[in-house]
């Protein structure tokens, strides 16, 4: 598939809550409609149809998938409103031509790949809960970092659904007479491209594993930024020190990385990361939002269960605890953003006196 850039749009799903019987049979029902559009997905029935009206033997024929399965599927597409049917013929509504298509103009097959990757680990959550962790040959984020495959459907995913949260924290965070940057587990590069975007005179170093930083090449290359980028070699928990020169950046950005990882791995590389601020840098994490309680939004709550499913020690973490990490690595920290949830840790110009 072609790499697209994605086009950067609002999306603000309604909380979860229930509070009344159908609310809760709902709630425990929604695996069906879910479950239907990660198999159309990634049988290509959407693809197979196209931009043609096309019967459900045609469309079986083109995907190798057995004609009975293929009709039962597509008339649930079309009581899901994504399918239309006359007669015997299917055609692709606008949703799913728009979204549901490799080649649509704002794709979600990638990401709605790796939602059917990661239902493997919510299944196993039974067991993750009796046993402490992911279930062994499951698909946790060792599996994506350490399968080549696996990691370009992770990497991509992060791109096409995190480009619109990467133009939201580029614009909450100031890197005005800033001249290095660190995108730590960086990803695809996403949020340093936006922060690169906004501020001509930065300079951007990505800080990610070899598997990830070949597919952020591509998307480098994709936005023209190639001579603005350096691509550094790491796993940033497990290395003792970071392959990065001390006293050299203005701004570590960490996004979507500490959920992964347990209270005393992020203590640690926060400590990392400010050896390789100059006084006056910053670290800036980026999270999904979580209060104090844990308990709110419910949708940060279910991403942590989440983590729980895919990872051995994750969970999303509160501001309080990021702050904490902050401090002990001799940063003054601070929650300057609450949307995009923002936690700033500020390298003093002057040691602090003892």
């Amino acid at each position: 598939m072609k790499p697209v850039i994605p086009v950067a749009r609002p999306f603000r799903p309604d909380p979860i809550q229930i509070k009344t019987e159908a609310d809760l049979i709902g709630a425990v029902q929604a695996f069906m409609p879910a479950r239907v559009i990660m198999t159309a997905v990634g049988a290509d029935l959407f693809d197979a149809l196209g931009e043609t009206a096309r019967t459900a033997a045609q469309v079986a024929k083109a995907t190798g998938s057995k004609p009975r399965g293929t009709e039962i599927l597509l008339d649930a597409l079309v009581g899901l409103g994504l399918v239309t049917k006359q007669g015997a013929k299917y055609r692709n509504g606008p949703l799913a031509a728009e979204c549901l298509t490799r080649e649509g103009a704002h794709s979600r097959v990638t990401s709605i790949g790796l939602a059917a990757r990661t239902w493997e680990g919510w299944d196993a959550l039974p067991e993750i809960l009796r046993r402490g962790k992911t279930a062994k040959g499951g698909t946790g984020h060792r599996h994506w970092r350490d399968d080549a495959a696996a990691n370009r459907i992770f990497i991509r995913a992060m791109y096409e659904m995190g480009w619109t949260n990467a133009q939201l924290v580029a614009d909450a965070v100031d890197t005005r007479g800033a001249a290095r940057m660190v995108d730590v587990g960086g990803g695809p590069g996403h949020y340093a491209l936006a922060l690169l975007d906004r501020n001509p005179d930065l300079r951007a170093t990505i800080l990610d594993l070899p598997l990830t930083l070949d597919v952020a090449r591509e998307i480098v290359e994709l936005h023209g930024m190639e001579a603005r980028v350096d691509f550094t070699a790491s796993d940033v928990f497990k290395s003792r020190t970071l392959p990065l020169e001390a006293g050299a950046y203005d701004l570590a950005l960490v996004s979507n990385v500490v959920h992964m990882r347990n209270d005393q791995e992020n203590g640690a590389l926060m400590k990392k990361l400010a050896r390789a601020l100059r006084p006056g840098g910053r670290i800036v994490i980026h999270e999904f939002a979580i209060d104090e309680t844990r308990t709110q939004p419910t949708r940060s709550a279910l991403f942590s269960v989440n983590m729980l499913a895919v990872t051995d020690g994750g969970r999303l973490y509160t501001a309080r605890e990021m702050s904490g990490w902050l401090r002990a690595a001799g940063l003054r920290p601070k929650l300057f953003a609450k949307e995009p949830f923002l936690v700033e840790g500020l390298k003093p110009k002057t040691p602090r006196r003892r």
